[in-house]
């Protein structure tokens, strides 16, 4: 399974809200490589524009059942 754009954006939401790395007694963690979630964003982002998945809003986005087509804005 390939992470999505959203999960690497949480990530860096989490270290930038928490911090590199914590330790506590017997215990150290340390996140991600900021910078290397910021080239996967990066990357993820550069993919999704060049298939023209970034930006663009579907139908589909907005209806309930999430299987809308672009009729469901007709009337």
């Amino acid at each position: 399974m390939a992470i999505t754009l959203t999960e690497v954006e949480q990530a860096i939401t989490n270290i930038l809200l928490t911090g590199q790395s914590y330790s506590r007694p017997g215990l150290t963690v340390t996140h991600a490589n900021i910078d290397t979630l910021y080239k996967m964003r990066d990357k993820l982002k550069a993919e999704a524009i060049a298939d023209g998945d970034y930006g663009r809003m579907k139908a589909s986005d907005f209806s309930e059942s999430g299987g809308g087509s672009d009729d469901d804005f007709n009337d």
